[in-house]
């Protein structure tokens, strides 16, 4: 059957090539997140652990988007461990990439999960006032690197910037 179906999905930087972008192309995909997460290299590595590298996700953005799918870049800030400068980081990468949406959120301890009960455990929780967690908005944690304020004024900053690019704030969540 030719069905013409459409749909999107997210997507690791470090598990795509041209051949599975044609791929995903042909069967009907419009569109792919990836979670980044930091613009620091150091923060990626030595912090999420997560195995991707920031020149090769650039490169993959680019090649999705000539492939025609469109892109999400979905960045976090507030992470335990990260400084200012890292989050700064994170902050100028952001804007290098050819991506059709840009998703930040500040790192939120959500009840019942391993991020949570580490920041538990770690004396990082700043308040366990679930009803008022928000990551377009509040910081629940804050580390010896970035306090919770601090982490708010920066996500601040980030939205300023990304704002002068022509971006334009997700506010289904920032009650």
């Amino acid at each position: 059957q030719k069905l013409r179906v459409t749909y999107s999905c997210n997507g690791r930087t470090d598990r795509i090539d041209k051949e599975i972008l044609e791929l995903l192309k042909k069967s009907g995909c419009v569109f792919i997140g990836f979670g980044i997460e930091s613009g620091s290299q150091e923060v990626i590595d030595k912090i999420l652990k997560k195995g991707i590298n920031l020149k090769r996700s650039k490169e993959v953005i680019v090649e999705t988007e000539k492939q025609g799918i469109g892109t999400g870049a979905w960045f976090m800030i507030g992470i335990p461990g990260e400084n200012e400068d890292q989050v700064r980081q994170t902050i100028n990468f952001s804007q290098q990439l050819p991506a059709s949406i840009i998703e930040i959120n500040i790192a939120t301890p959500w009840p019942d999960t391993g991020f949570y009960n580490i920041s538990k455990k770690n004396g990082w929780l700043v308040s366990e006032n679930f009803s008022e967690m928000n990551e377009k908005k509040s910081a629940f944690i804050e580390s010896k690197f970035l306090s919770a304020k601090r982490t708010e004024e920066l996500f601040k900053i980030f939205q300023s910037e990304l704002i002068k690019k022509g971006w334009k704030p997700d506010k289904t969540n920032t009650r």
